[in-house]
């Protein structure tokens, strides 16, 4: 028996555990939580707790669909038996993504066994770790992937560790999803909704001792579905479904957003949504709702951007924060179109809430010839747009900028051919803000200017041969 027994303080410990996982690079991060749980039993548990924290099922490569699938379903089945051999992982599990390629009945089956696993309350735990749940189905009905995988889910919307859900693409969801659940966050993308109702099992002992109050026309109004603090929808989302839990029961909207702070539109910025333009005119959101984010992740030059199409800002009196947020642009054409948007939505007629006093504009340029195009950008646009009267209340103006890669794939196939080259976020921050002259000299809001990522890397094609 060795004499000699190295003992560290917890504090230490948590402090070299902490320090790893704050690494902004995933796999870095990955990396040496892993290597630190080799170290000895105190640190892989500690380790273990940040590693399976989070775990995504599987981490799909969209240039590769059928490689991708295959993967996908041998990475359910890894984790489905590592889960099955030491159950007490999936305990520190405190966010769960999911993608089902496709309705494969066994690769459902061991996700809803996982689900199972991850949002069963541990024994001798009285106050449980809240849990997110991001799923999505690739566009098929929840019902494709068979009943016991449908009764595990809306076990889990009825657990109360679930308080982030997140939904894309899936089909066929019962529009009495909220009831008796304690979500608090929901993202609901492209999704359907049917007047079925859930399953009675899901319901069993869900609504006892919940008021409800009956209206003169006979509708139910319950009071027993969570109340949101943040939604994210389609721009399409008729989120008004939320409301009618039955052809003759209905949830008010004054109970379901009384609370709400943050409100997300994505997809297409253009095309208000209706049904939010309705509660909006009833005024169904309560005083809370502070931060709105509109997402656009592309613009149709061929449809246009006219007055009557733009989202009601004006009517979110208690808005002090607002997003604006667009998709990865390729062309400096594209950028341009963004910033004509930007203009019409926030020069409309009826004017800016009076609380409004941040203002973020979020959006995405391509890596490919970045340092050519960026010139071409007509940034004045924008600096004439701020210098103007209106946002003279404005705190901060921000300008977040993402560097991204998205294109087609025969570029990305010939990315080996490209030089690249980093350039340091200040740096290129600062050359931004020179193309605001009016705003730095002007404007008495704080305006600033940032990169994800202390490095900003940039693609450049190879010179073309020239033959005599």
């Amino acid at each position: 028996m060795s004499l000699y027994r190295p003992v560290l303080p917890q504090e230490i410990l948590d402090m070299i555990i902490e320090s790893v996982s704050c690494f902004r690079i995933a796999k870095h991060r990955t990396a040496g939580l892993s290597s630190i749980a080799l170290v000895s039993r105190s640190f892989r548990e500690r380790a273990h707790g940040y590693l399976f924290a989070a775990v995504k099922l599987p981490d799909l490569n969209k240039h590769h669909r059928t490689s991708a699938e295959k993967q996908g379903k041998k990475r359910i089945r890894e984790f489905y038996e590592l889960s099955e051999a030491n159950p007490r992982l999936t305990s520190r599990i405190t966010y769960l993504a999911v993608q089902l390629e496709d309705s494969c009945q066994e690769t459902a089956a061991r996700v809803a066994k996982i689900f199972s696993q991850v949002f069963a309350c541990p024994q001798g735990t009285s106050h449980p770790r809240p849990c997110s749940l991001w799923l999505d189905a690739r566009h098929q009905s929840l019902y494709a992937f068979g009943e016991e995988f449908g009764r595990r889910f809306f076990e889990i919307v009825q657990n109360p560790r679930l308080t982030h859900l997140y939904l894309r693409n899936l089909y066929g969801l019962p529009n009495d999803l909220l009831r008796g659940s304690s979500i608090k966050h929901l993202e609901a993308l492209n999704l359907s909704l049917s007047w079925m109702s859930k399953p009675r099992s899901a319901l069993a002992g869900a609504y006892s001792g919940v008021p409800s109050v009956k209206c003169p026309n006979g509708r139910v109004i319950h009071c027993d579905v969570a109340v949101l603090d943040s939604l994210t929808i389609s721009s399409t989302f008729p989120v008004t479904f939320f409301l009618d839990m039955s052809r003759h029961q209905s949830v008010a909207p004054e109970h379901l957003f009384s609370k709400l702070k943050y409100l997300e539109i994505t997809e297409d910025l253009v095309v208000y949504n209706a049904h939010i333009w309705r509660l909006l005119e009833n005024k169904a959101f309560g005083p809370g709702l502070a931060t709105v984010k509109l997402e656009a992740l592309y613009i149709r030059p061929d449809i246009g951007i006219y007055p009557e199409s733009l989202y009601p800002i004006h009517l979110l009196s208690n808005l002090t924060t607002l997003i604006l947020s667009y998709g990865v642009v390729t062309k400096p054409d594209s950028t341009n179109l963004t910033f004509t948007a930007f203009r019409k939505l926030l020069s409309q007629d009826q004017g800016l809430p009076s609380k409004l006093r941040n203002i973020i504009l979020q959006f995405s340029l391509s890596a490919l010839d970045l340092v050519e195009t960026i010139p071409s950008y007509k940034w004045w646009r924008l600096d004439e747009l701020f210098s103007e009267r209106r946002f003279e209340r404005l705190d901060s103006l921000t300008l977040e900028v993402c560097v991204d890669l998205a294109t087609d794939d025969t570029v990305v196939s010939q990315l080996d051919k490209w030089s690249c080259k980093g350039y340091d976020a200040k740096e290129v921050a600062t050359y931004l803000k020179g193309q605001f002259p009016l705003v730095m000299g002007e404007a008495k809001f704080e305006f600033d200017v940032s990169f994800e990522g202390d490095v900003v890397l940039v693609f450049e094609p190879p010179p073309k041969l020239e033959y005599n």
